[in-house]
């Protein structure tokens, strides 16, 4: 139920149509907490079901209707909740290391390509958190410092799987010539 709750904390910020929440999601949380278009319209329909939201039919000249959701009190009563309750960790479920712990099937450079692959997509993820930090305001606000600790963290864990893969890649080209 962590989606509904992310929905929620954008619209304590401001009403937002599900395209605008989606826009959101892609430009701020995404690298931890991705959703769909269609995820993100389940979980608003949760939200309104729960008396969490409401929501307001804004008529556009030559297009369709835009809804526009907005927190009510009892979301916001529910948010802070959430807010202050301790979160379980999460599972880690990583394809990888699956690939690797039954790989002794696979060649060397069967599996040096899957790593090589990882630390690609590993630096991608480098490169996006880099985006989105330099995207996002650069101010002194307590909002902004705990948003950059966010892409600090996915940061660390893009970096570290990068590194993992390097490390992995250099033992089995290490062991290849012994």
């Amino acid at each position: 139920m962590s989606l509904e709750f992310a929905i929620l904390g954008f619209l304590n910020q401001q009403p937002l149509s599900g395209y605008d929440l989606k826009k959101n999601f892609d430009l701020s949380v995404s690298h931890f907490w991705p959703a769909t278009q269609s995820q993100i319209y389940r979980s608003l329909n949760t939200i309104l079901e729960a008396g969490w939201a409401s929501v307001d039919v804004v008529d556009q000249d030559g297009k369709p209707n835009r809804k526009v959701y907005s927190i009510t009190p009892a979301g916001q009563v529910a948010l802070a909740a959430w807010l202050r309750a301790p979160q379980p960790p999460p599972d880690l479920r990583f394809a990888p290391l699956i690939q690797v712990f039954f790989g002794a099937g696979l060649t060397d450079d069967e599996l040096l390509v899957l790593l090589a692959h990882w630390e690609q997509a590993a630096a991608v993820r480098l490169q996006r958190m880099e985006a989105l930090d330099a995207a996002r305001p650069q101010d002194d606000t307590r909002e902004a410092r705990l948003q950059g600790l966010t892409l600090d963290y996915g940061r660390r864990l893009a970096q570290a799987g990068r590194d993992w893969a390097r490390e992995a890649r250099a033992v089995l080209l290490e062991e290849g010539k012994k």
